[in-house]
C-alpha cells in the first residue's frame, strides 16, 4: 500500500515452489506493474541495488 500511495521503492522475490506465487504475481501485475518480481535472491538483490542507485 505504501508503494502505491507514497511511492516507496519496492522489489520482491518469489522462490521457486512458493505456493501462492501465481496469485502474488497476478496481483502485483495488476496493482503495481512497475515492481520487479525476481525468481531468485541474487536477482532480487540486484533489483534492490538498482532502486537505491536511482534514488541517489
Amino acid at each position: 500500500m505504501r508503494h502505491e500511495y507514497e511511492g516507496i521503492k519496492l522489489t520482491i522475490g518469489i522462490d521457486e515452489g512458493f505456493g501462492n506465487a501465481r496469485y502474488i504475481k497476478r496481483r502485483f501485475g495488476q496493482d503495481c506493474p512497475q515492481v520487479k518480481i525476481a525468481e531468485d535472491l541474487p536477482t532480487m538483490c540486484q533489483n534492490a541495488v538498482q532502486l537505491v542507485s536511482r534514488a541517489n
